[in-house]
């Protein structure tokens, strides 16, 4: 979840809404609510839910699960392959501005 934040993905959850084992963020890129671009990458991710209410016909989310044995035993590889697919991508860190 911080690296998806880290990357400029706000999350469709406010703070200590946050489920534990699911991440929703919002995007503007089809192909990351549809999954083509993590799929191709080899990562499974699923487009968000719609929240029924009243979002406009443009709103797009995509999920990915925390959950999974394979994720739980091998917490830090699994966020190297979503760092590395996001790097992939070109989605870095936004810039800082300067104070």
């Amino acid at each position: 979840r911080a690296l998806l934040e880290s990357r400029g993905f706000k999350s469709v959850a406010a703070e200590g809404f946050k489920a534990p084992g699911v991440v929703v963020s919002y995007t503007t890129d089809t192909d990351i609510h549809n999954s083509k671009k993590f799929l191709a990458l080899g990562l499974q991710t699923a487009a968000g839910v719609p929240l029924q209410c009243d979002e406009p016909a443009d709103f797009m989310t995509f999920r990915i699960g925390l959950f999974g044995l394979e994720k739980l035993h091998n917490v830090t590889r699994s966020v190297q392959h979503l760092a590395h697919a996001l790097d992939s991508m070109g989605i870095q860190a936004p810039e800082a501005v300067p104070a």
